[in-house]
Formats: structure tokens, sequence, C-alpha cells
């Protein structure tokens, strides 16, 4: 569970998600078929639903440090899944970019190296 703190620049996580990502997160009407295809959602505590809900309502920095954002593995599934259109796995992906940008990576185990591969 992810626990938002509204502060004065609680939108400003948001918009620089949709900038970077190219994606408009108000489209998601939380149909949860992202969730449901997603193949590391069962072991993450935090599902790409949830990090769609929490970008609605608002949620900060705190937002940077789940551990989805460092255990998607960008399979596009849930980009796939989306009714809407939506690229789900771009949000992930601008989201863990700035959680680099940011200094909010909180990564542990192998999860910096699979990070940093060249592709």
């Amino acid at each position: 569970m992810i626990t938002i703190k509204k502060n004065k620049n609680s939108r400003a996580l948001k918009n620089a998600v949709e900038e970077i990502s190219g994606v408009d997160i108000s489209v998601c009407f939380q149909c949860k078929k992202c969730s449901s295809g997603c193949p590391v959602g069962k072991l993450a505590k935090t599902r790409p639903s949830e990090i769609m809900r929490s970008l609605h309502l608002g949620a900060g920095d705190e937002l940077l440090a789940t551990d989805l954002v460092w255990m998607c593995a960008s399979c596009e599934t849930c980009s796939t899944r989306c009714p809407m259109g939506i690229d789900v796995a771009a949000v992930i992906d601008a989201l863990r970019r700035l959680a680099l940008e940011r200094g909010a990576s909180k990564q542990k185990g192998n999860v910096p190296l699979f990070n940093r591969a060249p592709f």
C-alpha cells in the first residue's frame, strides 16, 4: 500500500511523468487489467493499477521508492492489456528515470545491475 503525502507540489510528479512518458494518466479508469496481466505483479507489493491511481490522487516522490518501479521488466503486457491504450510501461519507465534523477532509488540485490544493463 502506498501512503500519499499531500503537499504544495503534489501534482508535480504526475506532470513530470506525463511529460516524459507522453501518457495522459487521467484516461485510466482503474479497470485493473494492467495489474491482472503483470508477470511481476504478484511478486511486488505495489501493482501497476495502484501506481496509476496514486498518480491520479497526487502522490509525490514517495511513489519513486515503490518496489514495482524497480521490479518492472518492461515487458509491456500492462500496456497491451489496457482497453484505453495507455502505455503503462512508459509510465513506470518515467518513474524509474525520475527516481534515478532525483536520487530516490532504494534498489536492492541485483536489480541495480539489471536497470543499468545496455539494451
